[in-house]
């Protein structure tokens, strides 16, 4: 799969004013069955707008991920299509999870967001009300911090995004990350 990655930096102050409405995200978050089962995923024990405010920049990192014309060509069962789905976003989210997996580990004091829901263990120990296993490794997504990413896209990319429609995979998918920075000493 062809990916094309994008990346901006904005204040953190900037992002919270422009892109973080945590009543609205957080409630949507609500809805989702990972809500309360997955450690990366509320509800938290901590105010997500403090955590933003933890940082002073954040490094936001978009990969549009072209879906080959074959699967493009294709139209897919119900049954069929959201594996389909899943294993395109699949290898995007790998690609952009690695990519923001060095650049954390290159800059001390930096903080990946990933790109969706954790998926270090493939039996999420917080699914069963304990605590989570390795916590140091829990990187939350933006959306799960409040953000809102359909609008970063639009706005700092120009990309809309795009859906699976009657059966048949998009040109692209959308994944967005970013590393959240402290101002360097």
């Amino acid at each position: 799969m062809r990916m094309e990655f994008r990346k901006t930096v904005l204040p953190v102050k900037k992002i919270l004013s422009d892109y973080v409405n945590a009543p609205k995200f957080l409630a949507a978050c609500e809805q989702c069955p990972n809500y309360g089962r997955i450690g990366s995923c509320p509800p938290y024990a901590f105010s997500v707008t403090d955590y933003w405010r933890d940082y002073d920049s954040f490094e936001v990192l978009c990969v549009q991920a072209f879906v080959p014309d074959e699967l493009r060509a294709r139209v897919f069962s119900e049954a069929e299509l959201k594996p389909a789905i899943e294993s395109a976003i699949s290898e995007a989210r790998t690609a952009l999870d690695s990519r923001l997996a060095e650049e954390e580990a290159a800059q001390p004091g930096s903080r990946m967001l990933s790109a969706g829901k954790c998926v270090r263990c493939a039996d999420c120990a917080c699914a069963h009300g304990q605590p989570c296993r390795f916590p140091e490794e829990v990187r939350y997504s933006i959306e799960s911090l409040g953000g809102d990413v359909v609008a970063l896209v639009r706005d700092l990319f120009k990309l809309p995004l795009l859906w699976a429609e009657n059966g048949q995979l998009p040109e692209y998918f959308v994944l967005v990350g970013g590393l959240l920075k402290k101002q360097e000493a």
